[in-house]
C-alpha cells in the first residue's frame, strides 16, 4: 500500500538554504582576521579599542541575521570601512584633538545602538522577521545614517592628519634643501678665497 500522495515530488516549492561562496567565507574570515589584529594593537586609545570592538561583535551578528539579511550585512561592511578611516585618522598616536575624541565617543554611543539592533533581527522568530520587515528597514536606515555622520567627521579628521603630514614633509624637504644650498655655497666661497699653491720644478 503506498501512503500520501504518490504524484507528489518531495521538496517540490522548498527553496534550498542558501550557502556562502568560498569566496564570501573567506572575505569574511579576512575581514574577521584584521579586526582582531587591529583591536590588539589599539591598546595606544581605548576609544578606538573600543569602536573596534563594537564594529568586530557588529559585523559578527550580521552573519546570522536572517531578516533584511542584505541591508544588514551591507551596514556592517560601512562599520568597518568606517574603522579603517578611523584608523587612519589617529594614526597609531595619542595626540588626537579634543573634537575627534567626541566624535569617537559618540561613534561609540552609535555602535552601542546599532549593535542592539543587530541582536534583535538575529534573535527574531520567522514569523516575526516577516511581520517586521518594514520596521527593520527602517531601523537599518537609522543605523545607516548614524554612520554617515561618523563617516564625515572622520574622512574630515584623516584628510586634515594627512594635509599636516605632507606640510611636515615639505617642511623638512625645505630645510634639507637650505642646508645643501648653505653648504654648497660656503664650498664654492672657500675655493674662491683658498691660497694658490705654486710648486716649482
Amino acid at each position: 500500500m503506498v501512503r500520501g500522495n504518490p504524484f507528489r515530488r518531495q521538496g517540490v516549492g522548498k527553496k534550498p538554504p542558501d550557502k556562502p561562496s568560498s569566496i564570501s567565507r573567506d572575505i569574511s574570515d579576512a575581514t574577521l582576521l584584521m579586526l582582531t589584529q587591529l583591536k590588539e594593537s589599539a591598546d595606544f586609545f581605548p576609544p578606538l579599542k573600543s569602536a573596534v570592538g563594537g564594529v568586530l561583535s557588529i559585523y559578527q551578528l550580521s552573519q546570522t541575521v536572517k531578516s533584511n539579511k542584505k541591508d544588514a550585512r551591507q551596514l556592517a561592511k560601512r562599520a568597518v570601512e568606517l574603522i579603517e578611516i578611523l584608523e587612519r585618522a589617529t594614526n597609531a598616536s595619542t595626540n588626537i584633538s579634543t573634537d575627534l575624541r567626541d566624535s569617537i565617543h559618540k561613534f561609540n554611543v552609535s555602535l552601542h545602538y546599532i549593535h542592539n539592533v543587530m541582536a534583535r533581527l538575529a534573535a527574531q522568530k520567522k514569523v516575526e522577521r516577516w511581520l517586521r520587515m518594514n520596521d527593520h528597514k527602517d531601523e537599518l536606515m537609522r543605523c545607516n545614517n548614524m554612520l554617515d555622520d561618523a563617516a564625515r567627521v572622520f574622512t574630515l579628521a584623516s584628510n586634515i592628519r594627512v594635509e599636516i603630514s605632507l606640510q611636515r614633509l615639505e617642511s623638512k624637504v625645505e630645510t634639507k634643501l637650505d642646508l645643501i644650498t648653505f653648504e654648497r655655497r660656503q664650498t664654492e666661497r672657500n675655493l674662491e678665497f683658498s691660497p694658490t699653491l705654486v710648486f716649482l720644478g
